[in-house]
């Protein structure tokens, strides 16, 4: 999979895996962006592609997406 994230402010940033265990929860990290000011409204586009096309992926659940301060990264690898 292609994890992609856009800003409003013009950022991208991209990573890919492979989806192992099936039925089980993952933590993938799809990008990192600053926001400058604590009170900065910034927009997101986020997408999730197969990597050998273009293609949306058919078949998978994405639960949910989190938006956190890096400075959380660490507390969320035990998830």
């Amino acid at each position: 999979m292609q994890f992609q994230i856009w800003t409003s402010d013009g950022q991208h940033a991209s990573s890919q895996c492979f989806l192992n265990d099936p039925g089980k929860w993952n933590l993938y990290h799809a990008g990192d962006f600053v926001v400058d000011g604590s009170n900065a409204s910034t927009k997101l586009k986020f997408s999730m592609t197969q990597i050998d096309c273009t293609h949306t992926k058919g078949g998978l659940c994405l639960d949910s997406v989190l938006v956190y301060p890096c400075k959380l990264r660490e507390g969320l690898k035990h998830f």
